[in-house]
């Protein structure tokens, strides 16, 4: 039926034997080892001993390439660098090798210190100093314009603690925000004084060029993992289990946020299992931030450029 439908020839077995005969003599074309086993004649080979030996040919080629990239492992240390994303909820996270080796003080088992954390870009939270600064020399004399509670928890207008967002437009336009005299189910209020804009969209773009051999892999998370867990440890765990045991970009995803929650739990007294049984909504919220994790292997990337 299929070959009916793509080539309208009948399905014959003098039809499947031409279109058999095109394909095996497409593969010699294309594959100098077979062409040197010089089969008498491709309408009598054995098609699927053909399909075997260049699957069989595939797999060496493959322990090959692992091989050498144990190697390079051996012959060089890890490091990776990291930045955040457009709105500052996101951090990326890239991963390149040097000479050199960091310790770190992280609790999670079994890290791999020859990985380093190069900071790309910075925090847009209005607990950083360089963000309040920033807020109270636009906004002078506007003493709430920033309200802490505490020194990891401040808050723009005392209702937002990034400085950069997609959405709250009641911080960016005055037209959104509601009157003082509407119900609040109309949106966000701000007592005077209010002189928008507090907050933007504006991204921080920096640029960094990938070198093959060097950059290793990327992660994207949000705040809720940073609260928890340094540029260093995170940079150490996904590469112990994206490299050092040789696991997927989501086993390193999800090792990440499970650390985060074993150390959520620690902070809160209670086990692991149990924070995890508590369901999504304001009450977990009060243990953790939201926690979003994505690990990009960038060699992968790299090999596709440079080898197509």
């Amino acid at each position: 039926a299929a070959l009916n439908e793509s080539t309208g020839v009948a399905n014959t077995p003098e039809a499947q034997r031409k279109l058999r005969q095109k394909l095996i003599a497409k593969l010699f074309a294309q594959d100098k080892q077979i062409q040197e086993m010089n089969p008498a004649s491709t309408d009598s080979y054995d098609y699927d001993q053909l399909l075997d030996l260049r699957n069989f040919e595939k797999e060496k080629q493959k322990e090959r390439e692992r091989e050498k990239e144990k190697e390079t492992e051996t012959a060089n240390a890890r490091s990776a660098a990291l930045g955040s994303s457009l709105v500052n909820v996101m951090s990326y996270l890239t991963g390149s090798r040097s000479s050199g080796s960091t310790e770190s003080d992280g609790d999670a088992e079994g890290m791999n210190l020859n990985y380093v954390a190069l900071e790309m870009s910075n925090d847009h939270n209005c607990k950083i100093a360089r963000e309040r600064k920033k807020l109270e020399e636009a906004h002078e004399g506007e003493l709430d314009v920033v309200i802490c509670k505490n020194p990891e928890s401040c808050y723009v207008k005392g209702k937002l603690q990034p400085t950069r967002a997609f959405g709250d437009f009641y911080l960016k336009y005055s037209e959104f925000m509601r009157h003082p005299d509407t119900d609040s189910s109309a949106g966000k209020y701000i007592p005077p004084p209010y002189t928008p804009p507090y907050i933007s969209a504006t991204p921080e773009v920096k640029v960094r060029k990938l070198e093959k051999g060097r950059d290793e892999f990327l992660i994207l998370a949000s705040d809720g993992l940073w609260d928890m867990i340094s540029s260093q440890e995170a940079v150490e765990i996904a590469a112990m289990h994206l490299r050092s045991k040789g696991g997927t970009p989501t086993e390193a995803s999800e090792a990440l946020v499970t650390e985060a929650l074993r150390r959520a739990a620690k902070n809160n007294g209670i086990t692991l299992d149990r924070l995890r049984s508590l369901r999504p909504g304001r009450t977990r919220r009060t243990k953790h931030d939201d926690i979003s994790v994505i690990v990009v292997d960038l060699s992968q990337l790299l090999d596709m450029y440079y080898w197509g």
